[in-house]
């Protein structure tokens, strides 16, 4: 462990699944979100407690926040490892303490309220979509099972909830959290503006080749088109290789390049006409926020946190349905090429706003100071 200043008034440890490169959107999110908070605020120090599951690939790691891993992905090893941390941290003289679990079904967030309650220690939880009324169906009667044996407790021991968006802080009371809920968005990276003056007619899906992101669904609209002159561009890690139950062909205009990072990513965003998230449930998504930053208009479903899009009039925000992914692709494509791009400008002007990392930054250093006694509380929570 390195990074530690005596002048800091508390430390907060983030404890996470996974950081693997396959792991979905937070493996990058709390990284960054933590090198924010280290690079701008000089009360916090942090510590990121993870996970090695070799499924999903190396881990994406921080350029300033120490990452300590357990070498078992158990309850027990998770608590010996929390529980060696919060001594490490104590004979350096800091008292104050934070812990703030991502997650809700996991090991380490079993280990995360044990030792919260073992040391009576504030916890903020961010179920990072765990708890949608999706996500709480899937696997119905296994989660339950757990959620009576632990994670109904897990949820209502927690301090304080932090959800990314509106829509998942009205579910998180609907599931009945009773506890104050702090709303601060995904942030993303902030890019130099590059407009493309003719974009190829291509319409870009990236994220996880999962079934709760729609992949099926979007296929079978793109294949009910036949869109002649576009091209469908797949991306992302094909998870229990869904693709093959999907039998693409040549004539489908559907082409899959794999996993994408870097500039690679922000290349296929940037050359994109249209980018386009039909996913059943999703607590941010931050790829359309990846997406509106890039400069590329964004189809998202209701099922998405993303009415802004129709709102800031830089996409569509539709029913997740076939039929609704047909009529909005095909009123996509027929949109000249200067008025797309004008909606891509509207919405990198609103990812620019209400997405960059020093806002979010400043808004969870604050949620942790009135959580410790040391500060007011901040705008972004809701006591009810």
């Amino acid at each position: 462990y390195s990074g530690h200043s005596p002048s800091m008034r508390f430390h907060a440890i983030h404890t996470i699944g996974s950081l693997g490169i396959n792991a979905g959107g937070p493996s990058r999110t709390v990284p960054n979100l933590c090198d924010q908070l280290l690079s701008s605020e000089k009360d916090v120090d942090l510590t990121i407690l993870t996970g090695a599951d070799k499924r999903f690939g190396a881990n994406v790691m921080p350029k300033l926040t120490p990452v300590v891993s357990s070498h078992s992905n158990t309850s027990r090893a998770f608590r010996t490892l929390l529980n060696e941390r919060i001594d490490n941290i104590a004979a350096k003289g800091q008292r104050q303490l934070i812990l703030h679990d991502h997650g809700q079904w996991l090991a380490v967030n079993r280990a995360s309220a044990s030792i919260a309650r073992k040391y009576d220690l504030k916890r903020i939880v961010t179920p990072r979509g765990m708890l949608t009324p999706w996500a709480m169906s899937h696997q119905y009667t296994k989660k339950k099972l757990a959620w009576l044996l632990f994670g109904r407790r897990d949820f209502h021991d927690a301090t304080l909830l932090h959800a990314t968006s509106e829509m998942e802080a009205c579910e998180l009371r609907d599931l009945g959290a009773r506890q104050p809920i702090a709303v601060i968005p995904n942030g993303v990276e902030t890019l130099p503006d590059s407009q493309i003056c003719e974009k190829p007619k291509c319409v870009l899906f990236l994220s996880r080749i999962h079934v709760v992101k729609g992949v099926s669904e979007l296929v079978e609209a793109w294949r009910s088109l036949s869109p002649g002159g576009w091209n469908l561009i797949l991306a992302g890690p094909d998870e229990g290789r869904l693709l093959d139950q999907l039998e693409l062909t040549p004539t489908d205009n559907i082409t899959y390049v794999g996993q994408v990072e870097g500039e690679q990513k922000w290349k296929l965003m940037r050359d994109a006409s249209v980018f386009v998230l039909p996913s059943h449930s999703e607590n941010f998504g931050v790829v359309v926020a990846e997406a509106l930053m890039a400069g590329t208009p964004v189809i998202a479903t209701h099922g998405t946190p993303w009415k802004s899009l129709v709102d800031r009039d830089c996409g569509w925000w539709i029913p997740m349905n076939v039929d609704s992914l047909k009529e909005t692709l095909k009123t996509a494509m027929q949109v000249d090429q200067a008025s797309l791009q004008a909606m891509g400008q509207r919405g990198r002007t609103h990812a620019i706003e209400s997405f960059g990392w020093p806002s979010i930054g400043q808004q969870m250093a604050a949620v942790y100071s009135w959580m410790l006694g040391l500060g007011d509380m901040p705008d972004c929570v809701q006591l009810r």
